[in-house]
């Protein structure tokens, strides 16, 4: 049953392809006399409306019985849909007899009732005739009895006066004033102090170790709130186990697995705030961008364990033999290689130009290998080597084989 204090369109439900909607509008009163000539209804869109005027000369209310049935043969009916019309005329110049107060929650189920407007009832029917905002409220017509009959808003309105009419058989016998006051049960919205924050963590750190902490609060600085990691998002894509965890009651963000920053650069991280006291649980999101910082864990490694270059014995000073690679994983300063050659070299035959720290050296001739090959002028090719190092970590042997010019 809807209880309204205007004339209301009535939504009976959606149309089918196969079938039309009709309505068919009943109207019944107290005693069970017909007023239908006050009504009329759009057999289509269902929109009420009254043919005359009313308040003076009708009836204070309207009890609407709405039938809606389809065009097939034989026609489908529905069940009734009861619509109670309350005239709302201008307050009565009469002054009240009573009054009462009341307080609701705005949170409260539709059909609570609030209490009896009168102490002392004496036979009547009970009638709300002004106030009754946005059809709120509703009364018992032979109790009395003020119920919510619409869910409530504090934020739409927070107070209420509704003037009640006690009708008996010679007419208004007197007028009832209900104050209704709305309590605000709803809490507002945690508000973060930062929204979006960048932070930095090293790499390899150990699991527990303190990343950030993040602040909300609601309702002009309350501040019991559950912190929680909604997602993490790394550059690199991985879907694998959660690298942070979340104090709920601290805020503090904290680092739950170990994090490789050759693996992974950057990780988004949103965190939620939520309220814990109101039944109608409200929450806000914010945005952590953890950077992670490079540390030294990672050895540069040659391109190859082993290189065999052949030069003739005569090769001029300048020559070039051979180009090596190392690489290094970490970043930076870290990341930088420098070569040096640790043996083989003795004679000083090879010069190492690292080209500047970038991944690559040059190795090339430095003096005469005619000179040390002179003394194996028996043999058509000699080998000598040299061992390569870089950043004193990694080696490379790099065999040089000279071929003998001919005698």
């Amino acid at each position: 049953m809807t209880q309204t204090s205007v004339v209301a369109c009535s939504s009976v439900g959606s149309i089918s392809e196969a079938r039309t909607v009709q309505r068919v509008l009943c109207v019944f009163v107290a005693h069970n006399r017909h007023y239908t000539s006050y009504f009329s209804i759009d057999s289509k869109s269902g929109l009420i409306t009254a043919t005359q005027p009313l308040g003076l000369t009708s009836p204070p209310y309207f009890t609407l019985k709405i039938i809606a049935s389809d065009s097939a043969d034989p026609p489908m009916m529905s069940s009734p849909h009861v619509l109670e019309v309350y005239i709302d005329e201008a307050p009565s110049a009469a002054p009240p007899s009573s009054f009462i107060s009341f307080s609701v929650a705005d949170d409260v189920d539709v059909g609570v009732a609030l209490g009896a407007v009168e102490r002392d009832m004496t036979p009547g029917y009970y009638c709300i005739v002004h106030g009754n905002t946005f059809g709120s409220f509703g009364v018992n017509h032979t109790s009395g009895v003020l119920y919510v009959a619409l869910p409530l808003s504090y934020d739409d309105c927070s107070s209420y006066s509704i003037r009640i009419e006690v009708v008996g058989s010679r007419g208004v016998l007197r007028y009832v004033l209900a104050n209704v006051t709305v309590t605000n049960t709803v809490v507002g919205v945690p508000a973060f102090d930062v929204e979006l924050r960048t932070v930095s963590i090293r790499e390899n750190v150990p699991v527990g170790v303190f990343v950030a902490r993040v602040a909300a609060s609601y309702d002009d600085g309350k501040t019991d709130l559950e912190y929680s990691v909604v997602s993490e998002t790394p550059n690199n894509g991985s879907t694998g186990g959660r690298l942070f965890a979340m104090e709920s009651r601290t805020g503090y963000l904290r680092t739950a697995a170990d994090i490789d920053r050759e693996a992974v650069q950057r990780i988004t991280v949103v965190v939620a705030a939520t309220t814990t006291a109101s039944p109608r649980r409200r929450w806000s999101t914010a945005t952590l961008v953890v950077m992670v910082t490079d540390v030294n864990d990672n050895s540069p490694v040659f391109t190859a364990a082993e290189a065999s270059v052949r030069v003739m014995e005569d090769a001029a000073e300048g020559f070039l033999v051979a180009t090596v690679v190392a690489r290094d994983s970490d970043a930076g300063e870290n990341g930088r290689v420098s070569y040096h050659i640790t043996a083989g070299n003795e004679k000083g035959h090879f010069a190492i130009d690292d080209n500047k720290g970038l991944s690559y050296c040059l190795i090339s001739i430095c003096s005469s290998l005619f000179i040390y090959a002179a003394y194996h002028q028996h043999t058509t090719s000699l080998f000598t080597y040299c061992l390569l190092r870089a950043d004193w970590l990694i080696d490379l042997l790099l065999l040089v084989r000279l071929l003998t010019s001919t005698v």
